[in-house]
């Protein structure tokens, strides 16, 4: 998509939002576990979430709001959104793993950029300034955020803020401040939480419009949550249930201690082969920076090292099962056109 194209659709989606005449949005899912579908969404429903993400930043026309996320995708109309009620000014750039913000960053006052985890690899290459470090927020969203990139993040000193949500609450309805340790999101004002029977998050949003989520779901003392994974993504092997967004997580915290590790792998995937012993064995797929076709059986060995090494520590995390029966270097792992990952329960 160019430049010309990505101002087009938010060309088109403003003008659509300007005619008060009409109630409804079409939005599109992102199909990170599925084929993507269209939904309406009410203007109450946008209104409402734009309402609560500008209370929290407290934006105002001071501000500009820059988007690297197509208007085809939730996260994109509803920078879209935020500027027009708040009187924002409102920048949008061609989506790619490289967003050139550079001219972008100049502005004078507060900036609020939406992109995704893939993107936050070329911009903390760019040379902020203690200042912009203090004006630019980070809005992360699509997909979570990997522990290296975390590191990164907090190390850079820049402002990010992690989101949950879906298209179906019109972004996200909680944030969390980037940190190495911070796990738990925070609801927003106006947001009510709930755990179902099978440990899915409900949602309540104001008037009464409740949406159950297949996030399996684990709050904190306080009332703050994390999500563990999806309840569609759970893989069943040898009888046990593996959560892989959960299994991603350790593999990855365990990974990052080795710096040669930290250095060579960009993001790990948990999925599964079918196995007439296991029913379906974990294959781990490890996407990397680069690497020569001959280091790579020496990357899996060293892996698959590092895993054992670790379960064998009385501070495992590790349960037996959890360690992958296969493991593959793969030149990048399967997104969709937003960025999260595309699972399936077999590779």
């Amino acid at each position: 998509m160019t430049d010309e194209e990505q101002f087009d659709l938010y060309a088109g989606f403003i003008n659509e939002w300007l005619d008060y005449g009409n109630q409804f949005f079409k939005a599109q899912t992102s199909g990170s576990t599925g084929v993507p579908k269209k939904i309406q969404l009410s203007r109450k429903i946008m209104t409402e979430s734009a309402q609560r993400t500008i209370s929290f930043f407290g934006i105002d026309r001071s501000w500009l709001l820059l988007s690297c996320i197509s208007a085809k995708y939730i996260g994109g109309k509803m920078m879209a959104v935020r500027a027009l009620i708040s009187q924002a000014s409102l920048r949008c750039i061609q989506p790619s793993n490289h967003p050139s913000i550079e001219d972008a960053v100049r502005w004078k006052g507060n900036i609020l950029i939406a992109v995704v985890p893939s993107q936050m690899w070329h911009i903390l290459s760019i040379p902020f300034t203690e200042s912009e470090k203090k004006r630019i927020h980070f809005l992360i969203g699509g997909a979570a955020i990997p522990p290296e990139l975390r590191r990164q993040i907090v190390e850079s000193g820049v402002q990010a803020w992690e989101t949950y949500g879906m298209t179906e609450t019109a972004s996200h309805i909680a944030l969390r401040k980037v940190t190495q340790r911070d796990e738990y999101f925070q609801a927003l004002p106006g947001i009510t939480l709930s755990k179902c029977d099978n440990d899915t998050l409900a949602i309540s949003l104001q008037d009464n419009v409740r949406l159950v989520t297949n996030d399996l779901v684990e709050f904190n003392g306080d009332g703050r949550f994390r999500i563990l994974g999806r309840a569609d993504n759970v893989i069943i092997t040898g009888g046990l249930k593996v959560i892989p967004e959960l299994l991603e997580h350790k593999i990855s915290r365990i990974l990052a201690q080795d710096s040669i590790m930290a250095a060579t792998i960009s993001e790990v995937m948990v999925t599964s082969r079918h196995d007439s012993l296991w029913g379906e064995a974990l294959t781990l797929l490890v996407e990397i920076h680069s690497a020569e076709e001959n280091n790579q059986e020496e990357i899996c060995g060293k892996i698959y090292w590092l895993l054992r090494k670790h379960f064998k520590t009385p501070e495992s995390t590790l349960q037996s099962h959890e360690i992958p029966k296969h493991i593959e270097i793969i030149s990048a792992l399967p997104r969709t056109a937003n960025g999260k990952l595309q699972r399936r329960h077999t590779y």
